[in-house]
């Protein structure tokens, strides 16, 4: 009889913790949590910027503003739901970018972006027909800096 094991790792500050299963669909059969030592955690896992943008009609103009964020500059609207993100740390190659729109209601909105310089990240928004949306939105930037 063979046993087929899936592994897979999470890495949260200084913990690593692995699930182990039998079967790709079955719950996790066993967590396993890994103390690390500060300074083997690799920086990259962290997050090296992150916001909360709040999207709101200021003298009839949609204006973005950063309620919360951690290494960035500014917010500005490009475009109907287009907005660049300047963060103040440079990185070196393309970091991964997670991001969501927040809404109150029930309709669909699908935020992607674009990362187009070494600290400019390009955040769209649409709904669910593909028309540009204004919206409050969180991202978090993941990668090694420069």
């Amino acid at each position: 009889m063979s046993l087929s094991l899936k592994i897979r790792t999470l890495l949260l500050t200084s913990f690593l913790f692995v699930i182990a299963s039998n079967n790709a669909f079955a719950e996790a059969n066993k967590v396993v949590v890994i103390p690390m030592a500060a300074d083997s955690v690799p920086v990259q896992a962290l997050a090296q910027a992150y916001g909360y943008i709040r999207v709101q009609s200021i003298s009839g103009v949609q204006t973005p503003s950063v309620v919360t964020g951690y290494n960035v500059g500014t917010v500005t609207r490009l475009s109907t739901g287009v907005y660049n993100i300047t963060l103040t740390i440079d990185f070196a190659g393309e970091p991964v970018v997670l991001v969501t729109s927040f809404n109150t209601n029930s309709d669909t909105e699908i935020a992607t972006y674009n990362f187009t310089d070494p600290n400019i990240v390009t955040i769209r928004v649409v709904g669910e027909n593909n028309a540009a949306v204004e919206t409050n939105f969180s991202f978090v930037v993941y990668g090694t800096t420069q």
